[in-house]
């Protein structure tokens, strides 16, 4: 791990909080799929709402591609 990843971040509880919170819904990782939520995996510079075939809320809908 960068020295400045561990300035900025936890990854131990940030794995904890993945398992608790997101992992439900989300997958991350080598063979991630789609579930009620996308996979994480290319996260950043995605526009949220942007995965076709999902059933985004309405509030998510509204910040993708359409918006």
């Amino acid at each position: 791990m960068s020295a400045a990843a561990e300035l900025i971040g936890d990854a131990e509880r940030g794995q904890t909080l993945f398992v608790r919170q997101c992992k439900a819904c989300h997958q991350i990782g080598l063979g991630a799929i789609h579930r009620v939520g996308p996979q994480l995996n290319r996260l950043f510079g995605r526009t949220a709402g942007s995965v076709d075939g999902l059933p985004y809320s309405r509030p998510m809908a509204r910040m993708g591609p359409m918006a």
